[in-house]
């Protein structure tokens, strides 16, 4: 498959509150058939565990929409390394409070990331609630050629909701 130039998709998808499990293997097939994307589906099924993480290396964009959920070590640290590596990332909804269980029993082998939404996202999320202020959306001026990102206007916009 060394050949193969189709844009790789890593769905990164555990939810057991708003069906996104349901909805994003759809939208994937959206995406293989509209774009011509390899997409992979990376699901959790609500359980501490996302097998086949190891696809994250080779992938083009990872889409995460994961809601309190504690990993093995080891897929946490794959998860790092692709971000750290500067792999782009769609984070959706619940993405803010991914890997951070809140007050739940951390599964044995497992660990949360209860810094994810500062660190990666550069957010501050702290329970769903009115806010004033709004949400400031930028696209950053490194990112704006990325395939993915590229014709993406404005780049910069302020959203009044949460």
């Amino acid at each position: 498959f060394r050949a193969d130039k189709r844009p790789h998709v890593a769905i990164l998808v555990s939810d057991d509150h708003y069906r996104a499990d349901t909805t994003l293997p759809a939208f994937a097939q959206t995406l293989r058939a509209a774009y011509g994307c390899h997409c992979t589906i990376l699901h959790g099924q609500g359980q501490a565990d996302i097998p086949h993480t190891e696809e994250l290396a080779a992938a083009d964009c990872l889409l995460l929409y994961v809601r309190r959920l504690a990993l093995p070590a080891a897929q946490i640290a794959r998860l790092r390394r692709y971000l750290d590596a500067g792999g782009p990332l769609v984070a959706l909804r619940t993405a803010s409070h991914a890997f951070a269980i809140r007050r739940q029993a951390l599964p044995v082998g497992c660990v949360e990331w209860s810094e994810f939404d500062a660190e990666v996202l550069g957010g501050n999320y702290h329970g769903h609630a009115a806010n004033h202020l709004g949400s400031d959306v930028v696209c950053l001026p490194q990112a704006r050629e990325h395939p993915l990102l590229r014709g993406v206007a404005p780049a910069t916009w302020h959203s009044p909701f949460v």
